[in-house]
């Protein structure tokens, strides 16, 4: 779902496009915009374009600053430079490229002790202009890595991004499929199981354009800035200054009215809070007194105890055993006594959570009735005791049976 900020910065960005772009196929088209906000280029009757001897494009007094050029006008490469320092391997294409003014190029970051760079050679016959975008790097702007792109049209445009680098072909007698074009670009053979092709059909050209160019990133629309040799001032000023300031505005624009946006959002929610906070605050305090309150119960009990420990495991022991001998030797706890079977009392007590080390001290004894045991065991270091509410429960809950039994039993007689 896209926010209120991102269709402001669409709009304006379409209002950009219509004012100082074009779309240069051979022929200089015109972005227009209908009453339903769509983007579009110009028609057959209104493309009517001339070039002047010093390649800018008229039409109708439109110059425009912005020209998306089609691949058919322009060479697309992919060189490899032995090359770390980035600042070194400009300079290096400085020199390379310093003759042709219609060549210009992306650096990519240095990757195993080389560099890689994009460099686009337009026609002569493209129009000079501030910026030049080449059709490829919108096309694939917004397309995953390695994902191919295919432009139907009359001879088919396949393009692909990977790793930042731009790679595209028209359709020949040997490109002539998505598979082929991988194969030519170096892509991973079975790249077109792991990626889908991204296919664009006519009626979505410009509003891929639309996209490309928000998706656009900093660093390659600075490579797309071409310096211009013009001799009028005013005419620099016009293809320069404006839109500079354009841009400018229309950043502080955007810019001020998300602030309002938000200002006005925190306003609302501060005012629907307001009167929460003085309950809150109510709260807070209550909740701070009951924490003093209970850290000095927690201080007072720390060093109380409240019940013997073995009483823990006698508990839980007394209706199968009868005792003769406790002691405590060296922590140790050691039973003497009688039971039914020791075996089954020893694994009672070594079941309990409480109790570790549980063993017989001696052989048991066994006689007609019972067994004679000696068993010892030690008691963990936290103990865990049982829930008291519940057996207080419990035993209230019994001793009101037996109240309403003995109330009851006179009436029966009676009747």
């Amino acid at each position: 779902m896209q926010t209120k900020t991102t269709l402001l910065k669409l709009k304006a960005l379409k209002k950009l496009l219509v004012k100082f772009g074009g779309y240069f196929d051979g022929n200089m088209y015109r972005f227009l915009l209908d009453e339903k906000g769509q983007l579009s280029l110009s028609t057959t009757a209104e493309k009517a374009s001339l070039i002047n001897d010093e390649a800018d494009v008229t039409s109708n007094g439109f110059s425009p600053s912005i020209i998306i050029v089609a691949r058919k006008h322009y060479q697309e490469k992919v060189s490899s430079y032995p090359v770390e320092n980035k600042r070194e391997l400009t300079k290096l294409l400085t020199l390379q490229y310093n003759e042709q003014e219609n060549v210009y190029y992306h650096i990519n970051p240095t990757a195993e002790g080389k560099s890689t760079v994009n460099s686009w050679h337009f026609e002569h016959q493209v129009p000079s202009a501030y910026i030049i975008i080449p059709e490829t790097v919108l096309l694939t702007a917004d397309s995953e890595n390695n994902q191919i792109v295919i432009l139907s049209r009359e001879k088919r445009l396949f393009a692909v991004r990977s790793n930042g680098l731009v790679q595209s072909s028209q359709q020949t007698a040997v490109i002539n499929a998505s598979q082929r074009f991988a194969e030519s670009t170096g892509l991973p053979f079975n790249h077109a199981k792991i990626i889908k092709d991204k296919i664009i059909k006519p009626d979505d050209f410009v509003s891929q354009l639309l996209i490309g160019t928000q998706q656009l990133a900093f660093t390659r629309l600075i490579a797309c800035f071409r310096p211009l040799k013009i001799k009028q001032p005013s005419l620099l000023a016009k293809k320069i200054m404006i839109p500079f300031f354009s841009l400018t505005t229309l950043y502080i624009v955007l810019s001020s009215s998300y602030l309002l946006y938000q200002d006005n959002t925190l306003q609302s929610q501060l005012a629907a809070q307001k009167s929460q906070v003085s309950e809150s605050l109510n709260q807070q305090q209550l909740f701070d007194n009951n924490i003093e309150y209970y850290l000095a119960l927690t201080d007072f009990l720390k060093e109380k105890q409240s019940r013997s420990p073995i009483w823990l495991v006698l508990m839980d022991i007394f209706p199968q055993a009868q005792f003769t001998n406790i002691q405590l030797q060296k922590n140790r706890y050691i039973l003497r006594g009688k039971t039914a079977k020791a075996t089954d009392l020893l694994e009672t007590i070594s079941n309990n959570v409480n109790v570790v080390e549980a063993k017989f001290d001696s052989p048991s004894r066994s006689t007609k009735d019972h067994d004679l045991f000696v068993i010892s065991f030690l008691l963990t270091p936290d103990l865990s005791f049982p829930d008291t509410n519940t057996n207080k429960k419990q035993s209230q809950a019994n001793e009101l049976s037996v109240i309403k039994k003995q109330n009851n039993t006179p009436q029966d007689k009676k009747s």
